[in-house]
């Protein structure tokens, strides 16, 4: 550091040393900086919590290299504990007045919150207004403010109006969406800006506006459309993707973010309106009941996730309209060999009543399937074989653990340097297809076996 900073002058402190010799003073400062983490004039770095019972995970995942800030193994329970709102906070909900809005809502203030910021463009609707009558009589003070959020001077001043009448900000729920169906090449930029402002630029005007306060979380209710696609929404799809895209930016600097990509809800919102439900289920989609939704987003917002994709699917109808497109066949693929790789002895089996040229790929398969495992890789993702195991990002403790994984469901005796020496996807698969699966492995391993020990 001397020969990057001359002009500054570094001392060796023996912290442990203070701390013996002036356990008063030590304790008096511990003190101090806890009082500020409680006024949140200080924060604690960006950090990843697992569970003692995931420690494995854990290690994993801090060799992946994809953290920011630090990754805690807590010894207390995972076991999320009942979500409690701050009372003397303000929770700000856009869209508060439509029907998905004000389910949240009442959950709120039955989590504890007591003060509320309800947005809308318009006024309530007919179809609405029992349930916001419902909510005005609980125990709670409510706010109805209208405001464009795409307009930045118009939630700016809502903003400002709870800053001046209104406790602290603490939560943040961005739950608005207009659809304007059509094919692309139907569609004009009026529409799919139509589409793209309340989502994109509301999100963006929030993040802005509300990066400096200390919120409890800034939640974004994205659509399975950003992940799933769907036929005629484009510009929804293009919309709800900045929204997953928003939520790790602001991971990124620090700050609370969780983005739900919802799908169908059932009972309120666009899915009863627009009759969703009937339309999906031939496709193998179902709906998500109201009540699910409040138990699942009370879950996440206990969780450490960042981004979730809540949809109900039956894979074996979902997938038959799409069987050629390549996102979703990597996916059926990876579903059908995972429940293959669940009964080792099966396996075991093809590979023994498999044609000796059709061997290789079915063991590449095999050991992509662990490999990905492994290394945490998502289940599209493709494998190049010729890529050495360590500059995936494996080591030796990894090399070992997939060396045990194929040992075990392969039933083979493998050597422990087999990583070493088939530093591959391709040269693993050559060495492992010599083996004459028609015959107990352990009698007819390669030749070259000997050599690897």
């Amino acid at each position: 550091m001397a020969q990057v900073r001359p002009d500054v002058v570094y001392f060796p402190v023996d912290l442990m040393q203070v701390v013996q010799e002036q356990p008063t003073l030590a304790q008096e400062i511990l003190q101090k900086l806890m009082q500020q983490f409680e006024q949140q004039k200080l924060k604690p770095l960006p950090h990843t919590v697992f569970p003692l019972t995931d420690a494995i995970a854990a290690f994993r995942y801090m060799q992946q290299a994809k953290h920011t800030g630090k990754i805690v193994i807590s010894q207390f329970s995972n076991a999320a504990p009942s979500l409690q709102l701050n009372e003397t906070g303000t929770y700000l909900i856009t869209g508060g007045l439509g029907g998905l809005g004000l389910l949240v809502a009442r959950w709120l203030v039955e989590k504890g919150a007591k003060h509320l910021v309800l947005v809308g463009r318009r006024g309530v609707k007919p179809e609405n207004a029992q349930a916001l009558k419902s909510l005005q009589a609980m125990d709670v003070k409510i706010k109805i403010l209208q405001a464009d959020v795409s307009q930045e001077a118009e939630i700016a001043q809502v903003i400002h109006e709870i800053a001046q009448s209104s406790p602290p900000l603490r939560g943040v729920i961005h739950s608005v969406g207009v659809l304007e169906d059509g094919l692309t090449q139907e569609l004009s930029w009026e529409r799919f800006a139509r589409v793209l402002a309340p989502k994109v630029e509301g999100a963006w005007h929030l993040h802005s506006l509300t990066k400096g306060q200390p919120l409890d979380f800034f939640v974004l209710f994205s659509a399975a459309a950003s992940i799933l696609g769907n036929i005629g929404q484009s510009n929804h799809s293009a919309a709800n993707t900045f929204l997953d895209a928003l939520v790790y930016e602001r991971r990124a600097m620090g700050l609370p973010a969780l983005c739900i990509n919802w799908g169908a809800v059932d009972e309120v919102g666009a899915a009863v309106k627009l009759n969703i439900s009937s339309r999906l289920v031939g496709r193998g989609i179902g709906t998500i009941p109201a009540q699910a939704v409040l138990e699942i987003l009370e879950e996440l917002l206990s969780d450490r996730s960042v981004q979730v994709g809540v949809i109900p699917i039956d894979w074996s109808q979902f997938g038959k309209p799409w069987a050629n497109a390549p996102f979703f066949s990597l996916l059926q693929s990876n579903l059908v060999s995972q429940s293959s790789q669940d009964d080792t002895l099966s396996i075991r089996q093809q590979l023994e009543n498999t044609a000796p040229e059709e061997v290789p790929p079915l063991l590449a398969n095999h050991v992509n399937f662990h490999l990905s495992k492994i290394l945490g890789l998502s289940p599209t993702a493709i494998i190049n074989p010729q890529q050495g195991f360590f500059d995936m990002g494996m080591d030796s403790l990894t090399s070992v653990e997939l060396r045990n994984r194929l040992q075990r469901s392969l039933e083979c005796d493998l050597p422990p340097t087999l990583l070493f020496k088939c530093a591959t996807v391709a040269k693993l698969v050559d060495y492992l297809a010599q083996t004459s699966w028609d015959s107990p492995c352990l009698q007819r391993l390669p030749q070259c076996h000997q050599q690897l020990l």
